[in-house]
């Protein structure tokens, strides 16, 4: 299974605490029965955060299921709460184990 594309944020991207950001990636999911998990990552921390559970129904738009159609984008408005310098998002598709993804290194300032 084809994994997950992060789109947004983007590697050294800066977010600013209390400005809403949309998280977007993109993939080919196969039945549009999806549930994403959306996660933070502290470079250099085995800790985790959930920021939401979202399911394809409310995050995602595009052409068509399988791996014939276009990827389908998705989305997910997130509004940043504390300073952190450097931080990833993992989306995990939680109907679909193995379909994960990761951003680029991104920093939230004040």
């Amino acid at each position: 299974t084809p994994g997950i594309q992060v789109l947004s944020p983007k590697k050294d991207e800066v977010l600013v605490v209390g400005q809403p950001y949309k998280i977007t990636w993109s993939g080919y999911f196969e039945r549009g029965d999806e549930v994403f998990s959306i996660n933070t990552y502290p470079v250099g921390s085995d800790v985790y955060g959930t920021i939401a559970r979202i399911t394809f129904a409310e995050a995602c738009t595009g052409a068509g299921m399988g791996q014939a159609a276009k990827p389908v984008t998705c989305g997910y408005m997130w509004t940043p709460t504390y300073p952190t310098p450097k931080l990833q998002i993992g989306i995990f598709n939680t109907k679909n184990g193995n379909q994960t993804g990761g951003s680029g290194i991104f920093t939230i300032t004040n």
